[in-house]
């Protein structure tokens, strides 16, 4: 279905748990032949005994930047994409990244997505 999204394209879930300490995480989905990425949900948060500095979390499509968002927050925040996030026009074969850069000295960063 080139040029459009596939509603019943099943929902995918990949996960940057323990990046490290003051490192930032990063999920990388490969690139696909058949298919273009749309996201669906950002899920992140810092743990540790530091206190998060000022950090953002992005998305690039065949390195093409498609979102930022600045944001300091110790618990669970989420940035949802009702209608999906992608980039226009649609292209298959393209790599998703997304970053969330690093919180500080003792804070490790946690990532999650969903997406199709």
């Amino acid at each position: 279905m080139r040029g459009s999204v596939n509603l019943d394209a099943i929902v995918k879930v990949a996960s940057k748990l323990d990046a490290g300490t003051n490192v930032s995480a990063a999920i990388t989905i490969a690139a696909s032949e058949q298919e273009f990425w749309e996201l669906l949900s950002i899920h992140f948060s810092f743990s540790g005994s530091g206190t998060p500095a000022s950090s953002s979390v992005s998305v690039t499509i065949g390195g093409v930047g498609v979102f930022s968002r600045i944001s300091v927050v110790k618990h669970a925040s989420q940035i949802l994409f009702p209608r999906g996030l992608s980039k226009y026009p649609f292209s298959n074969n393209e790599a998703m990244v997304i970053t969330m850069e690093k919180g500080g000295a003792n804070t490790t960063a946690k990532l999650n997505v969903t997406y199709r």
